[in-house]
């Protein structure tokens, strides 16, 4: 099974019935610069970038973070059912000089105003992860993403130790073989920026909206609740609610200090995902056009899908 096929999918980007509402039209710009910034990212070594102290790739995922979020915010506010508190959606985006991969964090202030803190270093592993998931499905090796998006997490969490040691994988194409002139040749294509334009909205819309979800004073008292809120939310916004399940998992180390080993984060992840997939297939029986752009076979595809990041079984003890 191609992972691939799950992500930045026709069917998924169909969810609302419309294109041009699945992808706000003043995202365009600020994702094409974002998606300069982070060739340059891929394009280099990702544990210098996270490990280093030069502030001009930070200043750079600062400012195109701040107007990537500002140009998806407009449709969460909207779906939001509160959007006549403009204050509650009022999020400022600062990217720090962190050195810390986990940092994500989100704060009320005074005005009542949102404000979200995230490090650079969080965006390289997201790169990472998203990268991971279009090569293997180019290389037809999606079958280990999942581990390797294991290895991936756990250097995240090693680097906030005083040890930290556990080192950042090599880049997936070399996993799979590849040369660095082929892995070139992919990564400067057309086909490959709309594949991560397309994951990398996907998943920021859905990590948005979590993470505004999961605070005290917005009505859902429990991390299952959280979940399915978040993916009611990012639905009405036109998004399919699924964000990629190493993103998942990565979110759920930077939010869970408990969360530890890989047995944990992709357990958490299957909740994640299973929300979504609950959200496609109820809002699937009460909107005709969904019945066509959102197929069956789609549906038992991803279910498939989360019983490779974590079983039923597996979770039961952890999850019940």
């Amino acid at each position: 099974m191609r992972i691939g096929e799950f992500f930045g999918n026709p069917e998924s980007k169909r969810y609302a019935g419309s294109e041009s509402h699945f992808w706000p039209f003043r995202s365009t710009l600020p994702v094409k610069r974002l998606l300069v910034c982070t060739i340059a990212v891929l394009a280099t070594n990702q544990v210098a970038l996270a490990r280093s102290r030069d502030t001009v790739p930070l200043l750079t995922y600062q400012r195109e973070s701040q107007a990537l979020v500002d140009s998806l915010l407009p449709a969460l506010s909207d779906a939001s059912g509160q959007s006549g508190k403009p204050a509650a959606f009022r999020l400022s985006v600062l990217v720090t000089a962190s050195q810390n991969p986990l940092q994500l964090e989100v704060n009320r202030q005074v005005d009542g105003a949102l404000k979200l803190e995230i490090s650079a270093a969080f965006f390289v592993f997201l790169d990472v992860l998203t990268d991971s998931v279009i090569v293997g499905d180019l290389a037809h090796r999606g079958s280990d993403v999942f581990t390797y998006a294991d290895e991936v997490l756990a250097a995240a969490r090693a680097s906030t130790s005083t040890e930290n040691s556990t080192p950042l994988p090599l880049p997936y194409f070399r996993r799979v073989g590849w040369s660095q002139s082929q892995y070139n040749a992919v990564f400067q294509s057309a086909a490959y920026a709309e594949r991560r334009r397309n994951l990398h909205i996907q998943s920021i819309v859905w990590l948005l909206a979590h993470r505004f979800s999961s605070l005290p004073d917005t009505g859902a008292p429990s991390q299952t609740s959280t979940d399915s809120r978040s993916a009611e939310w990012v639905a009405r916004a036109g998004y399919a609610p699924l964000p990629i399940p190493g993103v998942a998992m990565l979110y759920a180390v930077a939010t869970d200090p408990a969360t530890r080993d890989a047995r944990q984060w992709r357990c958490r992840a299957r909740q994640i995902e299973t929300a979504g997939v609950d959200v496609l297939v109820r809002d699937r029986s009460v909107e005709p056009a969904l019945s066509v752009s959102v197929s069956p076979a789609f549906i038992e595809r991803w279910r498939a899908l989360i019983e490779k990041v974590a079983t039923a079984e597996d979770c039961a003890q952890l999850m019940p």
